[in-house]
């Protein structure tokens, strides 16, 4: 009987702060979104700039240059 008196009083009492963690969380995992998002325009601008030359040395046409730099930020 203790026991249940404790598992409940447990989860009971921390449900404000489980609501809040969550919060924490969304709002994490939305800044961990928007800056891969930051990291995928920088990567594609820095593509676009490339010449045919350098994007042989790492075996990338320029077909597929053009091909992913045109994809939206959001696009993997």
């Amino acid at each position: 009987m203790t026991t249940q008196v404790r598992i409940s009083t447990y989860f009971a009492v921390p449900a404000q702060n489980f609501q809040r963690r969550s919060q924490i969380i969304t709002l994490k995992a939305f800044r961990q979104c928007i800056t891969e998002w930051c990291r995928r325009i920088r990567e594609r601008s820095e593509l676009r700039k490339l010449s045919h030359r350098d994007l042989a040395d790492f075996m990338c046409s320029k077909a597929d240059a053009c091909a992913e730099t045109s994809k939206w930020f959001w696009e993997a």
